[in-house]
């Protein structure tokens, strides 16, 4: 048996990292439309695991949590950055949905909403999870 290398470089730059998270995004999709719930939502983990990124004091600088190395993310690339983590929580969501785990689909929705407030597919989706339930939020 051979060893299994990580999914991603601990040297990678953001830029890797966050092709990475696409790939493993396509991937996600193109199991969920296979109907492969579980191994989409797999994908979707490691591809938010290749861009965990916490915030520091500074608001361009950000620790990567792989290798707690500091590194300094663009504002363009962080926009894109956050955008893919909502995205990635969302399509989560969709796979515990059609898994027919709502509570994980609203706990995905909540995590999407924690990286982008604003997201009006994350607050829809959780509201309409929230109606299929009986909840009345």
């Amino acid at each position: 048996k051979g060893t299994r290398a990580h999914f991603y470089d601990l040297h990678q730059t953001v830029a890797d990292k966050t092709r990475a998270a696409h790939d493993r995004k396509e991937q996600g999709n193109r199991l969920i439309a296979l109907g492969a719930y579980g191994a989409a939502l797999w994908k979707y983990t490691e591809a938010l695991r290749c861009v965990e990124y916490e915030e520091t004091d500074d608001p361009e600088e950000f620790v990567d949590v792989t290798t707690y190395g500091t590194e300094r993310i663009p504002s363009s690339a962080l926009v894109k950055l956050l955008d893919l983590k909502a995205s990635l929580h969302l399509n989560s969501a969709t796979g515990h949905h059609r898994q027919g785990h709502p509570k994980l689909a609203i706990a995905s929705c909540d995590e999407a909403l924690k990286v982008r407030p604003s997201s009006v597919k994350a607050l829809y989706k959780r509201s309409v999870l929230h109606l299929e339930r009986g909840d009345h939020v």
